[in-house]
């Protein structure tokens, strides 16, 4: 067996290492740091954040709120910038009117709220707020609960009922009663073809 110098190591630890850990730091900035800026703006969408900007301040937000998702998303947007913003306003001034309870919290009740013929821009910034990967953790909570059905145990699972069990243990709030699964295999033939 042969063993690899010292001053080699360092070497290789110097022209592959270093440079790979730089480039995977930099993809994290890229993703994540660098559009901080930009996901706060359009999070100002949102009705329960845009009816708590006050005085002149609102002004100044919205119009920098415009500017940087018009900046960012160029091709959603289909007029200019002031007349984003003044959308953005009439956007937050239906939603003073309602009751604070009422206000939607997330860019998916926002969108569903949201008259597209109405308010056309807010609608299209909505719905990329709500198709940003970085703004949800469904994908997470579904491998989580894929790891807590998938167990060694029951390995021996087959891809539909594992399907079946994955979709009832995220989706258990829309669940049917347990009267109407009854009815529904007493109807079915008890008979197995073997």
């Amino acid at each position: 067996m042969t063993t690899i110098p010292l001053h080699r190591q360092n070497i290789i630890t110097v022209s592959v290492f270093i440079p790979f850990v730089d480039h995977f730091l930099q993809q994290l900035r890229e993703r994540f740091l660098n559009h901080r800026t930009t996901l706060s703006h359009l999070k100002n969408l949102i009705p329960a954040t845009l009816t708590k900007l006050e005085g002149g301040q609102r002004e100044e937000i919205i119009e920098q709120t415009a500017e940087a998702v018009s900046t960012q998303w160029p091709d959603e947007l289909t007029a200019c910038d002031a007349v984003l913003a003044k959308e953005i306003d009439l956007w937050r001034r239906l939603w003073i009117e309602r009751k604070a309870q009422d206000r939607p919290r997330s860019f998916i009740d926002a969108l569903h709220h949201c008259e597209q013929n109405m308010f056309p821009q807010v609608f299209n910034f909505l719905q990329i707020g709500a198709t940003l990967p970085v703004s949800v953790a469904t994908v997470e909570r579904s491998f989580s609960t894929l790891n807590r059905l998938k167990s060694y145990l029951r390995n021996s699972c087959g891809e539909d009922r594992l399907n079946g069990l994955a979709l009832m243990t995220i989706l258990r709030e829309k669940m049917p009663p347990v009267e109407e699964v009854l009815k529904f295999f007493s109807q079915k033939p008890r008979r197995f073809d073997l």
